[in-house]
């Protein structure tokens, strides 16, 4: 789980941290299968570019209502690294 720092911001050391452990991918992926997609118009991929994002920030979106949870509404003050 060690990983280091991602950026020079990130903190060294947080004290009462909340660790989130889930296998769940944060970026959309592709699929395993060989597979493409073909489309009439540039405005039809720009949909599916919009589908594939809004469906992962749906999923980041859920990840802040459990800090929203664990920070505010418990009242529990832990370290949240963004």
């Amino acid at each position: 789980m060690d990983h280091g720092a991602r950026h020079p911001d990130m903190p060294k050391r947080l004290e009462n941290a909340y660790i989130l452990t889930c296998n769940v991918s944060m970026e959309y992926e592709k699929s395993e299968v060989n597979s493409g997609f073909f489309y009439k118009t540039s405005d039809e991929r720009e949909k599916l570019v919009a589908a594939e994002r809004a469906f992962i920030e749906a999923r980041v979106q859920k990840v802040n209502l459990v800090h929203h949870l664990i920070h505010h509404t418990i009242g529990v003050q832990s370290s949240w690294v963004k």
